[in-house]
């Protein structure tokens, strides 16, 4: 077979709104949406009736954005209008971070205040709306949390802290705590007291973690310091803790305080396999890579770097893969530019 093949028993035939390749889901393989397809799932997943068929186009529509053949603001009007709806319990749970992700690297820099603004508005609707008690009801106030940026958002999430905000059914455990604070800390509206108070009511192994990760998603030069000498430098941290704040370091939007970290990430990754052990190593070069701060001449620094560094091959494997991740970026947010 060739780049196209013809399907004989389909010549003449006409055109369905919706063309699914695999229904049924009966081997693995990567499919593709036509442009009549992608506007029926677009404007009416929610009306498929087979959840199977739903995963499928989920799927499709998912790798399509990824591989920038689809925008991510139509991916985000899909999720918007059908995860609300979606009877699969996997699936409400993972879809709304892929559209975090279409929101904050795959959307075009002119389109990416409207598009955050769309999702986190559409969340707080998702969430207001969710059945009291159930998977999608925590799934939205989760991603609600983690979108949250404007001043009437954040004081939703300190009210939902302090018990003055409430939704039926909703129970604001350890964990959600976390969350909620973690979109405070992330926007600069939780300081290091704030979060030592949290930890005095979840004082374990598990919140100290917690706390360390909330310490390193604030928006200051002074927390991504303290965040760096825990992540990269110091040995006397357990590997959880660290594998916490690696995971909490890099976040959309801070690119002021980030931006001196990409020669200190390059020049780390040039000998901390050797120093630091495989186990850090890993865990650090892959998540701290500088993901947020997309652009072409990030791509042409470590293309550079990897040309010229003495690095030992596994470490710069994780650098190559999260250059891969910039180019997807940036292609994406370039069909994002195109609307």
């Amino acid at each position: 077979m060739g780049e196209l093949t013809d399907v004989a028993a389909l010549v003449g035939q006409k055109q369905p709104d919706l063309l699914l390749l695999n229904e049924g889901d009966l081997a693995y393989a990567k499919i593709r949406l036509d442009e009549r397809s992608l506007a029926t799932v677009i404007g009416g997943i929610s009306t498929l009736d087979d959840a199977l068929a739903r995963a499928l186009c989920w799927g499709a529509a998912w790798d399509m954005t990824r591989d920038a053949e689809m925008s991510a603001s139509d991916f985000v009007a899909l999720v918007l209008s059908g995860i609300g709806t979606e009877s699969d319990a996997f699936g409400v749970s993972r879809i709304p971070g892929y559209a975090a992700q279409a929101v904050n690297s795959f959307s075009a820099p002119g389109n990416k205040a409207a598009l955050r603004e769309t999702w986190e508005q559409g969340l707080r609707k998702l969430l207001e709306n969710a059945e009291p008690g159930s998977d999608h009801q925590l799934s939205f106030a989760r991603a609600f949390a983690g979108a949250a940026h404007s001043e009437a958002a954040l004081n939703d999430l300190e009210a939902l802290l302090d018990g003055t905000l409430a939704f039926e059914g909703l129970a604001i455990d350890t964990d959600l705590r976390w969350t909620l604070l973690n979109g405070l800390a992330r926007n600069g509206r939780a300081d290091a007291d704030r979060i030592a108070e949290e930890l005095t009511r979840d004082n374990t192994i598990s919140g100290q973690e917690h706390a360390a990760a909330a310490r390193a998603l604030r928006p200051t030069a002074e927390a991504k310091a303290e965040a760096w000498e825990i992540a990269m430098v110091r040995d006397d941290v357990a590997n959880e803790t660290q594998r916490s704040v690696v995971m909490a370091f890099q976040v959309n939007g801070q690119d002021e305080v980030l931006a001196p970290y990409v020669e200190r990430y390059l020049a780390a990754a040039d000998t901390m396999w050797e120093e630091k052990g495989t186990q850090r190593a890993s865990t650090a070069l892959e998540f701290i890579f500088p993901r947020p701060l997309a652009s072409q001449e990030l791509l042409d620094r470590v293309d550079a770097w990897l040309e010229s560094s003495p690095a030992n091959p596994a470490a710069k494997r994780y650098v190559r893969e999260g250059r891969a991740d910039v180019a997807r970026a940036l292609a994406a947010q370039a069909k994002d530019a195109q609307g």
